[in-house]
């Protein structure tokens, strides 16, 4: 997905509506990780249908921001149950959808292509080659 200059604003919908009011933990990051520095969290209290979540973080033009969001854990038996997904903050475009981070292209399924380990990022086609003969004639 595009956010652009005019849309940020993240939003999640409930499995039920309505349900108990209860609060949703959401954060963003720049990493699929959600360990860096200017990782942000922050709560909603919601009674379930869509639940959306202003930021306070600065948006930085053409970086990729990943956000998750799970309803809040407070016992410790029990563990986030997240949700995710991620978008590409392009203010000059129009939105729309878009790829352009390793952690994005993670997420997919190939075929005949692999995305390499994490260290080096490079795209390889598959290993299983099929060979094609074509034998082109003139017919007289």
């Amino acid at each position: 997905m595009i956010n652009t200059k005019d849309h940020f604003l993240l939003k999640a919908s409930t499995s039920s509506v309505p349900v108990m009011k209860a609060d949703y933990v959401f954060q963003i990051d720049t990493t699929a990780y959600f360990n860096s520095p200017i990782k942000e969290t922050g709560k909603v209290p919601s009674e379930g249908g869509l639940i959306s979540y202003a930021p306070k973080l600065s948006l930085v033009a053409n970086r990729v921001y990943y956000w998750r969001v799970s309803p809040d854990s407070i016992s410790p038996l029990e563990s986030f149950k997240w949700s995710q997904a991620s978008f590409a903050y392009l203010p000059e475009e129009e939105e729309g959808w878009n790829q352009s981070h390793f952690f994005q292209f993670a997420q997919n399924e190939f075929t005949d292509l692999e995305l390499s380990e994490e260290t080096n990022r490079q795209f390889e086609f598959g290993k299983e080659y099929q060979n094609v003969k074509l034998r082109n004639k003139l017919w007289t």
